[in-house]
């Protein structure tokens, strides 16, 4: 048993390092979109690279709806018309 629980441990520790979340996405003055499923944002020293499923072709405008949010969140960004989840996030300073 205690085998397990320092197994079960040890994956939550690895799991929660690779989980990057943003906060102060709504300082971001900037964007680039960097393919059709990758935006970037600029802005407050940092780029945040945010990965998603979803489709992007030539946003008129790009509005960030959450200003803390982790990979795997709903409604994070509007680009055009169009509500964006983001399926994994990177933050670089």
């Amino acid at each position: 048993m205690r085998r397990w629980a320092s197994a079960l441990a040890f994956f939550l520790w690895v799991a929660a390092a690779h989980a990057d979340c943003v906060t102060g996405a709504k300082m971001a003055t900037g964007y680039r979109l960097a393919g059709p499923n990758t935006i970037l944002l600029f802005g407050s020293g940092q780029v945040i690279v945010i990965h998603t499923f979803q489709f992007m072709y030539s946003p008129g405008q790009v509005v960030v709806l959450k200003d803390s949010f982790c990979s795997f969140s709903d409604a994070v960004l509007l680009v055009g018309d169009q509500v964006i989840n983001a399926q994994e996030v990177d933050v670089s300073q």
